[in-house]
């Protein structure tokens, strides 16, 4: 797992390496989003002796943010059942399909600190210095339509990221997120969310079909989201297959699910995972975001082509092209193709590769070994996280019903209770009381 922590996780806490961080800020950072703009894709996590609860920042927050929650609390209790130790902490958890936290200071400069400095020479990426922390390294940002712009994307780009930043509330603290862009030439991103994996796609399981039986064609079957654009890949690799002669020849695509209200589609039939090793090829095109289908498609034995995009999940930044799959766009994917006809030896080596690395990094408990470092970094940026954490579990946790108390709530724990606790936490350490809040 070290090159899985490495590649990826100590990149995500890249800037926000060389400050202190205090219970009172995350806690101010709550307050704020609970009272303005409804949250609803945002959770707090608590976890406290090996118990996984979620709290919703809404009163109705989305079933997406219901379901994926609870995968993520029930990946993480299973883990702890089985005898993981994940350590007690809170933290905020977004799982929208976008990264939420922006980078509030263009300017870019070296991380005060020896670990920021040893981080930042080690990823090859700058890190945001802010002197004492006093001030959030970040801005929240609502859910957005497009994907941020690459670097050097021009002058409207970059004034419509700066209205969004200054429109947002401020990051104080770090915030767990699913999926952000990222930008492979610079080794950096806009958004400083760390991602945490998803738990309610299971990854680990691998899936042997004959190569020799396997069709050869590439397969792909997709929803059509309804945030994807008009000219999204998804829709041009279907354009493809039925007015070119080497996309007649060469794909069998289709769109399984159109949630969209713009595009009349004709469904196709649905493939299970497990019959996707029935294609030698695999096409994983993104819809609004990346797409999450990856981690399984790397399960089959067969070549995935990953679109190029910069949206990535928790693991993206530890997969290497033509080695865990091929790289494509949708100006080349028949060219891509052809040169994968004819080179059966490599189509072969990529497949296991990427088999291999699913079943070694992918899988449920991989994925709570993950997160438990993610928490472990997380606290050790707190000065009084572990006090605080100490005093919540002795304090009574059951006050009335309150924003978040629609699901995930265990022990009596509710936001409203919670929200109280945390803030007579802050009042006592105010007046310089003692650390743990009986």
């Amino acid at each position: 797992m070290a090159g899985i922590y490495r590649d990826n996780l100590d990149a995500d806490f890249v800037p926000w390496l060389g400050r202190r961080y205090t219970v009172r800020q995350l806690y101010e950072m709550m307050s704020t989003l609970i009272k303005g703009r409804p949250q609803k894709y945002l959770s707090v996590v608590v976890v406290s002796r090996g118990s996984v609860t979620f709290l919703p920042l809404a009163a109705r927050p989305m079933t997406l943010t219901i379901s994926r929650m609870r995968a993520i609390v029930s990946g993480l209790s299973n883990a702890t059942a089985a005898g993981l130790a994940i350590p007690d902490s809170i933290f905020l958890m977004n799982v929208w399909d976008e990264g939420r936290c922006y980078r509030t200071d263009p300017r870019i400069g070296a991380a005060s600190g020896a670990a920021s400095g040893s981080a930042t020479r080690r990823l090859g990426v700058n890190a945001i210095s802010k002197g004492d922390g006093a001030e959030p390294v970040a801005r929240l940002r609502g859910p957005a339509r497009k994907p941020l712009a690459a670097a050097g994307a021009g002058a409207a780009a970059t004034a419509a990221a700066a209205r969004r930043r200054a429109q947002s509330p401020p990051c104080a603290v770090p915030l767990f997120s699913l999926i952000k862009s990222w930008d492979y030439a610079a080794h950096s991103s806009e958004e400083t969310d760390v991602l945490l994996p998803f738990f309610n796609h299971v990854y680990g399981n691998l899936v042997y079909y004959p190569w020799e039986k396997k069709y050869d064609k590439a397969l792909m079957r997709a929803a059509m989201q309804a945030q994807m654009r008009p000219n999204s890949t998804r829709l041009w690799i279907m354009a493809l297959q039925k007015n070119d002669p080497d996309g007649q020849r060469l794909l069998d695509a289709g769109i399984t699910n159109n949630l969209s209200k713009r595009k009349d589609i004709q469904l196709a039939n649905f493939v299970t995972i497990p019959d996707h090793a029935r294609w030698k090829y695999l096409l994983s095109a993104d819809g609004f975001t990346a797409s999450c289908r990856l981690g399984k498609l790397m399960g089959t034995d067969s070549v995935v082509l990953k679109e190029t995009t910069p949206w990535i999940e928790y693991y993206y930044r530890s997969l290497r092209p033509d080695v865990h799959f091929v790289p494509f766009v949708k100006d080349n994917v028949l060219q891509v193709l052809k040169s994968l006809e004819a080179d059966q030896a490599r189509c072969r080596s990529v497949a296991a590769s990427a088999q291999n690395f699913t079943y070694t990094f992918l899988g449920n408990h991989s994925k709570a070994l993950y997160v438990r470092r993610a928490l472990t970094t997380y606290n050790g940026l707190f000065d009084d996280m572990a006090g605080f954490m100490a005093g919540l579990q002795s304090g009574p946790l059951g006050a009335a019903e309150g924003v978040g108390a629609v699901a995930g709530r265990a022990g009596g724990l509710t936001l409203s209770g919670l929200m109280d606790h945390m803030k007579a936490y802050v009042e006592r350490s105010g007046r310089g009381g003692a650390a743990s809040a009986a």
